[in-house]
């Protein structure tokens, strides 16, 4: 009898089960059953018993993403609209096209990029699939400036209007803070869409607290910053 030794199966994150179909999964799955089907098991004339060389399955290329530990709670999971795709257990709940939780159906991801837009916070470009013009398969926003209380208005709750007709016909700045977080729920039908953050060169911010906290949670892990910064961030820590 002789001994083989079967592949590990690789970890996989919640990312990576959302990016890919059930059909992806089970074909890998049949990959490596069969191949482990073709191993041969050799055994030698001594009736010792020798390891055999099992060919491994071909390895399922893998992003270069480098994740950061930080968390939001999207939805709180339920009976009734559980999933393993955690995509999929929000389709279940929100409204179509949503990926957070909606106050009113009418404050859409682009109500709140709307809202960016008319306050010339940012410039946000999107890019299309070349084969596919319904596609966004990245997008990109560059900070221009964040706006303070004190610029928005004496009334924080009194909605200022829209440029150009939309329904809602304003915003609050209570909106204009939660579109920075809505903003990035974006999101294709292949669940492979990212985003590029970055600011204005040779340019003065001055920031409210609450976009610290903000950039805080979407800025830049420390483990993406050329080795020489890493050793600025550690001196001056």
């Amino acid at each position: 009898m002789g001994l083989t030794i079967l592949p590990k199966l690789t970890k996989k994150t919640w990312a990576d089960i959302a990016s890919e179909s059930d059909d992806d999964s089970e074909i890998y799955l049949q990959t490596m059953i069969q191949n482990t089907k073709k191993s041969k098991t050799i055994v030698n004339p001594k009736g010792k018993l020798t390891l055999s060389q099992l060919k491994t399955p071909p390895a399922k290329p893998t992003n270069s993403y480098i994740y950061k530990n930080k968390f939001s709670t999207v939805l709180q999971m339920e009976p009734k609209f559980w999933d393993k795709n955690p995509f999929k257990a929000t389709a279940k709940a929100f409204p179509l096209g949503f990926h957070f939780k909606p106050t009113a159906t009418n404050k859409t991801r682009i109500f709140y990029e709307s809202i960016l837009i008319n306050a010339n916070s940012v410039s946000i470009k999107h890019f299309k699939d070349p084969n596919d013009t319904n596609l966004n398969t990245h997008s990109t926003i560059q900070i221009l400036k964040v706006i303070q209380p004190r610029q928005f208005g004496t009334n924080l709750n009194q909605a200022k209007k829209f440029s150009v007709p939309f329904d809602p016909i304003g915003y609050t700045y209570w909106d204009y803070v939660d579109s920075w977080t809505r903003v990035v729920w974006h999101q294709n039908s292949k669940f492979k869409h990212s985003w590029l953050i970055y600011f204005k060169t040779n340019t003065v911010y001055n920031f409210p607290n609450w976009f610290l906290q903000w950039w805080d949670f979407y800025g830049p892990t420390f483990e993406i910053y050329p080795e020489q910064v890493q050793q600025g961030f550690d001196q001056f820590k």
